[in-house]
């Protein structure tokens, strides 16, 4: 569960998240762990306003069979770029959340864009590793599963502009519509039209993703 206005570090709204265990009878309220930027192995340094933990999600992006979790700090700023965004992705492996983690931003860091500010995670592909779709104010980001992403400091991303998308996106999902085996992908964009509404877009997956 994300909490973006908490406070680390004594930095006001520098955002964590916590992590409660499941077990076999399950939650495990004795095993909690509470995850940040000044967390070992999570990359970057707490500052107010951030807001880590805007957004989580979960999915296996790497294939290796362990869930890995994907924070966004909507409000961080990217060099002079105010609250341009940034995404967290830290590793699962057999004993939990491990400290191997990247981090990184759109391909250009536009101030208020609110990289991340929300994210769904989906095999649009269908090669058995879960994508990332990112919002980027008035585009998707798609960061693509791979086996080596951990040790890639800069995903490549591929662009997409959903219906509505201009006014910006407000939601995304993910889910298999047409019943293909390929996640497509629902983008929400609550200000589209002079009447302010709405307009729901689905983006069906495929081979090339």
């Amino acid at each position: 569960m994300g909490a973006p206005d908490g406070t680390v570090s004594g930095k006001s709204k520098a955002g964590y998240v916590g992590v409660t265990y499941g077990a076999q009878s399950g939650v495990d309220t004795a095993r909690h762990a509470t995850l940040s930027q000044a967390s070992a192995g999570v990359p970057g340094t707490p500052e107010a306003g951030d807001h880590f933990g805007s957004a989580v999600v979960r999915g296996d992006v790497d294939g290796d069979g362990y869930t890995d979790l994907i924070v966004a700090a909507n409000y961080e700023a990217i060099g002079d770029a105010k609250r341009a965004g940034s995404v967290t992705v830290v590793f699962g492996s057999k004993d939990g959340l491990s400290s191997d983690a990247i981090a990184f931003h759109a391909p250009k860091a536009t101030a208020y864009a609110m990289f991340g500010d929300t994210m769904a995670v989906g095999d649009y592909n269908h090669d058995g590793r879960d994508d990332i779709a990112i919002s980027d104010g008035t585009e998707v980001q798609i960061v693509s599963g791979a086996a080596n992403l951990r040790e890639t400091a800069t995903p490549k991303m591929s662009s997409v502009t959903p219906p509505g998308g201009g006014a910006g996106i407000e939601h995304l999902s993910s889910g298999d519509i047409n019943g293909d085996g390929f996640a497509d992908l629902v983008t929400v964009a609550y200000q589209d039209d002079p009447a302010d509404e709405g307009t729901l877009g689905v983006l069906p997956g495929s081979s090339g993703g």
